[in-house]
Formats: C-alpha cells, sequence, structure tokens
C-alpha cells in the first residue's frame, strides 16, 4: 500500500520460527502506539494483513503475528482444532508465542512499546 513500510518480520519462541507482518504509515506521527492483530484459526492470511494495513492507515504500528508458526495455514478445521487444543493444554507455550510478538512489535521503528494493544482478526 502506498504510504505505508510494511515487512515481514520474522520472531521466535523456543524452537518455533514465527513471520508476522508489520505495517506502519510512513507520515504522519514518528512514534505510534501498537497493535497486535491476532488471526483466527486458519492463521495469518490475506484478511489479517489488510486489516493490520487499515490500522496503520489510521495512526498505529500492526503487527500481525503468525502465531502456528512458519506461516502455517489451515484449511480443515480439525487440524486447526488439535493445534488450538495443544495451546490451551500448554499455557505457557500459548502466551510464550504471543509475548515473542509483542516483544518484536515494541522494537520495530516508529512504535511506542509501552503502549500496546491486541486484537482478534477474523473474516
Amino acid at each position: 500500500m502506498s504510504g505505508l513500510l510494511s515487512k515481514d518480520v520474522e520472531y521466535r519462541f523456543g524452537d518455533l520460527s514465527m513471520n508476522g507482518y508489520f505495517s506502519v504509515a510512513t507520515q504522519g506521527q514518528s512514534i505510534r502506539p501498537g497493535v497486535l492483530v491476532v488471526h483466527d484459526a486458519f492463521g495469518l492470511d490475506s484478511h489479517c494483513i489488510g486489516v493490520a494495513d487499515r490500522l496503520a492507515t489510521n495512526g498505529f504500528a500492526a503487527l500481525a503475528l503468525d502465531l502456528w508458526g512458519n506461516r502455517r495455514q489451515f484449511s480443515r478445521s480439525d487440524d486447526a482444532m488439535s493445534t488450538i487444543t495443544e495451546l490451551v493444554n500448554n499455557r505457557a507455550m500459548w502466551m510464550g508465542r504471543v509475548e515473542a510478538a509483542r516483544r518484536s512489535l515494541a522494537v520495530q521503528p516508529g512504535v511506542d512499546g509501552a503502549r500496546i494493544a491486541a486484537i482478534v482478526s477474523t473474516v
């Protein structure tokens, strides 16, 4: 999108490599509040990336996080539910992945690391 700095951002939790999508406007204020955009059960997709871009055009710095790792996407709900169940049963792993994304967002250029919120993006 024009007027946006957008890039893929790799971050890690343990052995898992996650590949989020960062977006911030190139014009306007130099430091912006951050927003973590959490994808739905099927993984980081174009809808979630679009939400990050829209947030960026509205004055935020946004990271669409990759909760499943390696930008994995599911096409079957059974596969998604299996992964969700694993995280529900291991809260430390779940929150560790979210915290890794938050830390990654906090150090991106133009982000006020003390002001970060999270939203869930579903279709």
